[in-house]
């Protein structure tokens, strides 16, 4: 209420992740999840694939499972390799190892389990350990599946139709 008898309403956006640390065959890799999401929304417009159950019928998967690489939690290397070339992309695209300086900044941190999904709530080609890691990464994303530039204090900047909600405040 705002005193004047009139309900406000507001909704709270949670934001999607961009970025999870995978363990493919035990090494750390920095898994690109906008690109994921941007992949499958563009074959949705193009009428190929319109939902995670569709997906999943054509990698041979369950629905669950493709959900959960998605959402960068893990899964076999198979079905990962299935569910990307569904989505017309490559391993390198979307996928790179974790190495050197960046990952002992990570580790030091505590970011980096041992094992098991880490999902990022910092964009890690903001630090300064991540340039090499963003040269790659800028070479392997084409314009459309580019991200948005980070902020300064290193979060993510996600525009409205990468939210939860599909950007329609309410």
């Amino acid at each position: 209420m705002d005193g004047k008898g009139t309900l406000i309403a507001t909704r709270i956006v949670r934001l999607k992740p961009d970025w999870a640390i995978v363990f493919y065959r035990g090494f750390p890799h920095l898994l690109c999840l906008r690109a994921l999401r941007r992949a499958m929304l563009n074959l949705a417009l193009d009428r190929n694939i319109d939902s995670m159950q569709q997906l999943a019928q054509r990698v041979k998967s369950s629905r669950s499972t493709v959900s959960r690489f998605f959402a960068g939690r893990p899964t076999s290397v198979p079905v990962m390799l299935a569910i990307l070339d569904e989505l017309k992309l490559k391993f390198e695209d979307v996928c790179w190892p974790l190495e050197g300086e960046l990952l002992r900044r990570l580790q030091e941190e505590g970011t980096i389990e041992r094992s098991g999904v880490t999902i990022l709530t910092i964009d890690p080609l903001s630090l300064p350990e991540a340039a090499g890691l963003r040269e790659m990464v800028q070479r392997a994303l084409p314009a459309p599946l580019g991200l948005p530039a980070p902020r300064h204090d290193g979060s993510s900047n996600l525009p409205a139709s990468e939210r939860t909600d599909g950007g329609n405040p309410r």
